[in-house]
């Protein structure tokens, strides 16, 4: 079983809003990202729609001591052709990957979400007056408890974002940010974000009208919070 704890910074944009005030720091002593490959399909208890959608294998992530699941999809549809397809190729509220956390994982706001099985979704960050500045990058994907997502296409950033809502009940949907990767980071790898967030990095193949176009590659963060 193969484990990588390479860290690399970010080389990415470094525009900021003026708006923005990050409260952000060093993973906490035994935060610590792994990560390894285990065979298996996705848990039966996912929606068969969404289930058949998923790879076989697992990506594995421990956090410290605590060990999350990860499925991603066989394929991500975007909407053209490209040798390095972005998210803004990607329809709001498709579905991304699923996932599984044994703990109670903190979103990039610190709420935690509960133990349990959820589905991810991509959506893009309003560019309003309560999201200004938050982050230089506005993409993440939508935490949704996975018995309330039963459709495997693109659902739309409101549909998507009600879902996530349900996951910690509150006003705001539960979310994990993505950052672009610099280009020398593998898929596994563990990497530092130029805000000093954690992401492991994370390579999903792309096709664009049933063919095989590149794939998306992003840093998911899963240590490290923002505030504003």
């Amino acid at each position: 079983m193969r484990i990588d704890r390479l860290t690399r910074r970010f080389s990415g944009p470094g525009a900021v809003f003026l708006a923005a005030l990050f409260v952000c720091g060093a993973p906490a002593s035994g935060q610590d990202l792994t990560t390894a490959s285990e065979p298996g399909s996705p848990s039966d208890v996912l929606a068969e729609p969404v289930r058949a959608r998923l790879g076989g294998d697992a990506l594995i992530v421990h956090r410290g001591s605590d060990r999350i699941r990860f499925w991603w999809v066989r394929s991500l549809p975007v909407m053209r052709s490209a040798a390095a397809p972005g998210w803004s190729d990607v329809e709001a509220g498709t579905l991304v990957g699923a996932m599984e956390t044994a703990a109670p994982l903190p979103d990039i706001r610190g709420v935690p979400i509960s133990p349990g099985l959820y589905t991810l979704r991509f959506a893009k960050q309003p560019q309003d007056g309560d999201h200004m500045g938050v982050s230089p990058y506005r993409e993440f994907l939508v935490v949704a408890p996975a018995g309330e997502d039963r459709a495997a296409d693109a659902i739309g950033f409101e549909a998507a974002v009600e879902l996530g809502k349900k996951t910690q009940g509150r006003s705001h949907p539960a979310v994990l940010s993505v950052d672009p990767p610099s280009s020398e980071a593998a898929a596994g790898a563990i990497i530092s974000t130029e805000e000093r967030h954690t992401a492991v990095v994370v390579s999903i193949p792309a096709t664009h009208e049933g063919r095989s176009t590149g794939a998306l590659t992003f840093g998911l963060i899963l240590v490290g919070r923002i505030e504003h």
